[in-house]
């Protein structure tokens, strides 16, 4: 943690004058009116970013430098893609907070039907429908708050290469974490070990999944006086070597997260920082200090198709923060409470409150893929003393395009991309 600090804040100061330089570039004007957003003045700036960004994706990479490293390249691209995501805002039409009142956590079905959830759901809220996203792009309720940030290709290839190569060590490792079942009968264990798709030979990356974190509560013993305690995964070399491998590229998705999401990387700073002085170290003492993440949960994920679901342990506004790996793959990652399909090549990352989104990904065509799925648990935030964020809101960020409007009331949209 001592150097999760200096690092991710460098690169969100990094990032944030970036943007801020974009946004400012793309209007010139404010984009609101007698307090309603013009879609025209908006539309013309995601125009002009897009050229932008398009053109940044197609260059080729600068050659001579390490991967491990965040260039001002990559920067460049970031800032584009996240400027880009926030001027190509889509709308349902109820509040996150009402909608996840009503959601309870939801699991498919044994055959991979979604769960009946939506069912319940359409009866007090219309179901948006917004189709097929390829662009980078916000999702946004009635109110303003952000529940889906889609950030397609936001990686460099030497950042995905080195994220790959890192993980075929951990190919062995997988495979020997799916359970072995001595009949069809044996349902015993969770869905979650279901659905691996092991490739001929083993592939790259074999399948399966690891779940690490430097603090959680054991099973059953989640009250505020009982300890906290590392993963079991945690205290592996493999894993420790893997997640040293990777900790610059993990630097820059907390700055990443620092700027899109700026309340919850304070809660998550906040909580590791806390829980390295509380979590109870086992006979082997594990370098809790070492933890790259913000998130004090990660999970590895190798070929595996995910049923649909909402992820329990987290508070509404807590993001889970996806970024999808692999070779040469065209899974598609699906929100069945928006009827949203996101192309989620390797390089993308997607910021979604999971808690309350029900979502998928099916089966894929070509290739291998693997997630590393980053999350927070609400009760271990509670445990060392940290408040729940509050949703980005989309105003704060429209705001960097000229907007004279500085509070957080619902705003009138001209034309925007409400679902019908």
């Amino acid at each position: 943690m001592a150097s999760l600090e200096p690092e991710s804040r460098n690169l969100r100061a990094l990032l944030s004058s970036e943007i801020t330089k974009i946004m400012k570039e793309a209007s010139t004007v404010p984009i609101y009116k007698d307090s309603v957003l013009q879609s025209h003045l908006l539309q013309k700036a995601r125009m002009r970013i897009r050229l932008q960004l398009n053109a940044c994706v197609s260059q080729s990479e600068p050659a001579g430098h390490s991967s491990a490293l965040v260039t001002q390249y990559e920067i460049c691209r970031a800032s584009l893609t996240i400027s880009h995501a926030i001027t190509n805002p889509y709308y349902v039409t109820w509040d996150v907070n009402r909608y996840a009142d009503m959601v309870k956590s939801s699991y498919s079905q044994p055959d991979g039907a979604p769960s009946t959830e939506q069912k319940k759901l359409s009866k007090y809220f219309p179901m948006a429908v917004l189709g097929k996203f390829s662009e980078p792009a916000t999702i946004v309720d009635n109110h303003g708050k952000i529940l889906v940030w889609y950030l397609p290709n936001i990686l460099s290839c030497s950042h995905v290469d080195l994220m790959n190569t890192a993980t075929t060590e951990l190919h062995d490792y997988l495979l020997k974490s799916i359970p072995v079942t001595e009949s069809a009968i044996d349902k015993k264990h969770s869905w979650r070990s279901d659905n691996f798709l092991v490739p001929e030979g083993g592939g790259k990356f074999g399948a399966g999944r690891v779940t690490m974190s430097p603090a959680y509560f054991m099973q059953r013993r989640e009250r505020l006086q009982d300890p906290l305690v590392p993963s079991a995964s945690y205290s592996a070399k493999s894993v420790q070597h893997w997640l040293k491998a990777i900790s610059g590229t993990e630097f820059f998705f907390n700055a990443i997260t620092a700027i899109i999401a700026p309340e919850l990387f304070e809660a998550g700073s906040a909580a590791v920082s806390k829980v390295v002085n509380v979590t109870r170290q086992p006979k082997k003492p594990v370098p809790v200090s070492e933890w790259p993440s913000i998130f004090t949960g990660m999970e590895l994920i190798a070929n595996w198709i995910t049923l649909s679901h909402r992820d329990a342990g987290g508070a509404r506004s807590h993001y889970d923060l996806l970024a999808s790996l692999g070779i040469g793959h065209d899974a598609t990652f699906s929100i069945k409470d928006l009827n949203a399909e996101l192309d989620y090549f390797p390089g993308t990352l997607a910021f979604i409150a999971g808690k309350v989104l029900e979502h998928s990904v099916g089966p894929w065509k070509i290739g291998e893929r693997f997630v590393v799925a980053h999350f927070m648990k609400d009760k271990v935030h509670d445990r060392v003393g940290v408040s729940k964020p509050a949703f980005p809101v989309q105003m704060d960020l429209l705001q960097l395009l000229g907007s004279s409007v500085t509070d957080h009331r619902p705003r009138k949209r001209s034309g925007a991309n409400w679902d019908s």
